[in-house]
């Protein structure tokens, strides 16, 4: 088994608050890793850990967006998850 590890400081949590243009969105109709170039992972919604979403995957107030990206990528990010 080989085992990596990721370079400090690309994974990022995020959480969407009520007032996020993502919530009610996808993946997909988000672009996220086109518009931006970051990857999300995982997502958080209620303690629990969702792994590989789906591009179907609908975000909820309050789900924790667990994404990979450099500086510039997570910033883009926040700008469409509407965090600041």
């Amino acid at each position: 088994v080989e085992i990596f590890a990721l370079p400090e400081n690309t994974v990022h949590k995020l959480t969407l608050t009520s007032d996020s243009p993502a919530v009610g969105m996808t993946v997909v109709s988000l672009n996220i890793r086109a518009k931006t170039g970051a990857t999300v992972v995982s997502v958080i919604r209620g303690g629990i850990t969702i792994r590989n979403i789906g591009a179907d995957f609908e975000f909820a107030i309050g789900d924790t967006l667990v994404a990979l990206g450099d500086h510039a990528q997570i910033a883009g990010l926040k700008d469409i998850l509407g965090i600041r």
